[in-house]
């Protein structure tokens, strides 16, 4: 069972010259801008904003709950800890996917600034306006600004180098925003200022039985990178 967690967003400015309707309504407008960006940071850290992250809140609940991030230690190492060039880490992907998955689909996730990498070496297409897949085996690949490039958490992430993630696909549910409400309720009195909150509760799962994990490195020095290469 995976548990929902809450994203917000926050506004703070002066509440001389300043509308409280209009700041209710710019923290609210931040908060439906940046859903995607703010699930995916948790998805890929699992980090809160409430000082927690999404695996210890999980457990601590009763019943427990089964939230994962991408960047954990639970993920399957796909050819061990090395760092691989883009040529090599998806022949290892594809290779790998079918052994795990069987014909079904796979999701890989990686940080956007990789797609350059992907289009240099032809490893993938876009396959509507908004979607781009692997050229080979067709998978999805999702490059959410919310993702970090950062490795489980046994591993360092060297200079240069990044992880990708694979998984089934993810499946994502937002619930309605709670927007500011009475202006009184978000006017710090003490500093004459406005405090506005919007916050909504939001739920990522995927299937645990995949989930893999390979290191790359950048700049890429091409498809004959070394195994042993850093």
């Amino acid at each position: 069972m995976w548990l929902p967690w809450g994203i917000t967003a926050r506004d703070d400015c002066p509440s001389i010259g300043n509308d409280p309707v209009a700041a209710a309504g710019r923290v609210t407008a931040t908060l439906r801008n940046q859903t995607s960006h703010l699930i995916e940071e948790v998805l890929w850290t699992g980090l809160l904003d409430v000082g927690t992250d999404i695996e210890t809140m999980a457990a601590a609940n009763s019943p427990a709950g089964s939230n994962r991030r991408l960047a954990s230690d639970s993920a399957t190492l796909i050819d061990g800890t090395a760092a691989h060039g883009f040529v090599d880490a998806f022949g290892h992907i594809l290779d790998w996917v079918p052994t795990v998955l069987g014909g079904e689909n796979a999701w890989i996730h990686l940080e956007p600034r990789l797609l350059p990498y992907l289009a240099f070496y032809n490893l993938a297409t876009r396959t509507s306006a908004r979607s781009i897949s692997t050229v080979l085996g067709d998978y999805p690949i999702v490059a959410g600004t919310g993702y970090t490039g950062s490795g489980p958490a046994s591993q360092v992430t060297g200079t240069g180098q990044s992880w990708i993630y694979v998984t089934t696909p993810v499946r994502v549910i937002e619930g309605p925003i709670f927007e500011p409400g009475d202006p009184e309720g978000f006017l710090d009195r003490s500093l004459n200022r406005f405090r506005p909150v919007a916050s909504r509760m939001v739920l990522a799962d995927w299937d645990l039985e995949v989930h893999g994990a390979i290191r790359v490195a950048t700049p890429d020095p091409g498809p004959t990178w070394a195994a042993t290469g850093s």
